[in-house]
């Protein structure tokens, strides 16, 4: 088990690979390419977990993004139709009143 102080864990933005699709349908391509085959579809509001996405930028139907790999699956989508559910920052005063 990993240990952190207080104020580490106050400090820390929590983050996870979890997302949800923004866009009315999104493709799942079987590489991460935008001519690639469509395998697959997700609808507006569908949970994905996210294992890895590419180490270049690209830019799909005017939207600016990376190509994502699902978890536990050799598929990937398009980042730009997919928002995060990550991302919290704790407040410090919330902190010290929780342990009132």
């Amino acid at each position: 088990m990993i240990k952190i102080s207080n104020k580490e864990f106050v400090n820390k933005i929590l983050e996870s690979n979890i997302y949800h699709v923004i866009a009315t349908k999104l493709n799942i391509r079987d590489s991460p390419l935008a001519n690639s085959k469509i395998i697959g579809i997700l609808k507006y509001g569908t949970k994905v977990e996210i294992s890895d996405k590419t180490c270049f930028e690209s830019e799909f139907e005017n939207k600016k993004g990376y190509w994502l790999k699902l978890e536990n699956k050799q598929s990937y989508i398009f980042s730009g139709f997919i928002e995060s559910l990550k991302t919290k920052k704790i407040d410090l005063r919330d902190y010290y009143s929780y342990l009132k």
